[in-house]
C-alpha cells in the first residue's frame, strides 16, 4: 500500500467515526515525503505553513495508529503549538534553535498525547517518565516543567520522533491542497474552520469526540448566564412601559410620574440544550425566570434541536414543579420560525434564544429573523453570534490547551 492509498483510507474511517476530524483536515495540505521517516523514526509532521507531512513509513502502520497519527498532526495545528512555541522564546529571550523546537514538541506532544488517548486508545508512555502531574496541563507549563530540567536529560529525549518542522525538507508530492497552509494563516481563521468542523460533527450525529468537548470548553459559559437572560428580558419588558401620573411612583412618591404596563407580553425562550448548559443550571433559570410572570401574559419554553421536542407553559410559580429540559442539541431553528411566525410578529412579544448558535441552517434563519416585530434577544454560550437580534448578549470563555 502507498501512503497515498493510506492516507485515503484514513479519511474514510474518519469520515465515518470521527467527523471533526474528516472535516478539519480538509483545510490543510498533505504533502507525502520521499523519506522514510521524520528525524526521531516518526511518521509524520507538521510546518510552520500548516502542512501535514507523511513519510513513507505511515502507509505500513495499523489502521488506528494512522487515524491517530493525522489527528496528532492536525491537533498540533489547532492549537498552534508553533506559534505558541516562538511566542514562549520570545519572551523569555531564548534563541530559536532545533534543540528548542525539539523540546518544545515533547511538551506539546504530551498535551495532544492525552486527547488522542482518549479519542483512539493510542498513548506513548515515555511522555509519563518526563513529566510530573500532565493532566489540565498547557504545553507552556510542560515546557516550563522540561527546561528546568538538566541539558542532558533535554537532549535525551530532544530527538524523539519530533514532527514540528523548523525547515521546509523539500521534495515530496502533494496529495491535497488546503487554504489554511497558504501564506499567514492567523488563529482566529483556525478557529473558525475548527468550529465548522464542530457544526459538521454535531449535524452527523456521532457521539463527541475528545476533541470536539474540547471545542466546547473553548467557547464555554465562565459567567453567570441565568441573570444575562433574565436582564435581557426585563429590558424587554421595560419597552412596554410608559410614565403616567395617575399612578404614584413607588420609589419616590407622589410628585413623580410611575410606570404603567402597556400591555403583557408573551415570553417565548427556545432553548437549545446541546448550548453548554446543564441541565441542572437550565432548570435552576426557569425556576428563577418564573420571578418575572406577574408582567407576562405567559412564559413559553421551547426546547428544541432539528425541530419542536417539547413545549412547557409557565403562567404561575406552580407549573415548574414538573418542567425537565428536552432534547439533545439544536442543530437546525428554522422550523421553529415557522410555527412561531405569528407570535413573532407581534411587537409586545418577547422571544429569548438561549444557543451555542451552531446552526445548520444559520444563513435562512438570520434573513427571516430580520423581519420580525417582537423584541428578539440572542443569548449565546459560545463567543459566536447571529444577525436579526435586538440584542446579543455573549457568555464568555477561557480555557487553555
Amino acid at each position: 500500500m502507498t501512503p497515498e492509498e493510506a492516507f485515503e483510507e484514513v479519511k474514510i474511517a474518519l469520515a465515518a467515526k470521527y467527523p471533526f476530524y474528516y472535516m478539519f483536515l480538509k483545510n490543510f495540505t498533505v504533502i507525502v515525503s520521499d523519506k522514510d521517516t521524520n528525524i526521531g523514526g516518526g511518521y509524520a509532521s507538521v510546518t510552520r505553513n500548516n502542512e501535514i507531512i507523511l513519510y513513507k513509513g505511515f502507509a505500513n502502520l495499523e489502521m488506528n495508529i494512522k487515524k491517530a497519527t493525522i489527528a496528532h498532526e492536525l491537533l498540533h495545528i489547532l492549537f498552534q503549538h508553533f506559534k505558541r512555541a516562538e511566542n514562549y522564546a520570545k519572551t523569555r529571550g531564548i534563541i530559536i534553535t532545533k534543540e528548542f523546537i525539539n523540546a518544545a514538541n515533547i511538551a506539546a506532544d504530551a498535551v495532544i498525547n492525552i486527547i488522542v488517548n482518549t479519542d483512539f486508545n493510542v498513548r506513548f508512555p515515555i511522555f509519563d517518565e518526563i513529566f510530573k502531574d500532565i493532566e489540565n496541563k498547557s504545553m507552556e507549563e510542560l515546557l516550563d516543567q522540561l527546561l528546568k530540567k538538566s541539558t542532558k536529560l533535554q537532549l535525551q529525549f530532544a530527538d524523539i520522533s519530533c514532527d514540528l518542522l523548523l525547515t521546509e525538507e523539500g521534495g515530496g508530492r502533494t496529495i491535497q491542497e488546503g487554504k489554511l497552509s497558504k501564506g499567514t494563516v492567523s488563529k482566529e481563521e483556525i478557529m473558525k474552520k475548527a468550529i465548522e468542523a464542530r457544526i459538521y460533527a454535531k449535524v452527523a450525529g456521532i457521539g463527541k469526540s475528545e476533541i470536539e468537548r474540547i471545542i466546547d470548553s473553548l467557547l464555554a459559559p465562565q459567567v453567570n448566564w441565568k441573570q444575562a437572560v433574565k436582564n435581557a428580558i426585563a429590558y424587554g419588558i421595560m419597552k412596554l412601559k410608559v410614565q403616567t401620573w395617575t399612578k404614584p411612583n413607588r420609589k419616590l412618591g407622589d410628585l413623580y410620574a410611575g410606570n404603567k404596563q402597556i400591555c403583557k407580553p408573551d415570553i417565548y425562550c427556545f432553548i437549545d440544550t446541546s448550548a453548554s448548559i446543564s441541565k441542572e443550571e437550565l432548570r435552576q433559570f426557569i425556576s428563577e425566570l418564573t420571578g418575572m410572570i406577574r408582567e407576562a401574559s405567559k412564559i413559553e419554553i421551547v426546547w428544541w434541536n432539528d425541530g419542536i421536542v417539547g413545549k412547557d407553559t409557565i403562567k404561575s410559580r406552580s407549573n415548574i414543579i414538573n418542567i425537565r429540559p428536552k432534547g439533545f442539541g439544536g442543530t437546525r431553528f428554522y422550523s421553529i420560525i415557522e410555527e412561531y411566525k405569528r407570535e413573532l410578529q407581534k411587537p409586545w412579544n418577547i422571544a429569548v434564544v438561549l444557543t451555542d448558535c451552531m446552526w445548520y441552517d444559520k444563513d435562512k434563519c438570520e434573513k427571516e429573523l430580520k423581519k420580525f416585530r417582537c423584541h428578539k434577544i440572542l443569548v449565546s454560550s459560545t463567543d459566536l453570534s447571529l444577525n436579526g437580534f435586538d440584542r446579543v448578549y455573549h457568555i464568555e470563555k477561557g480555557v487553555k490547551y
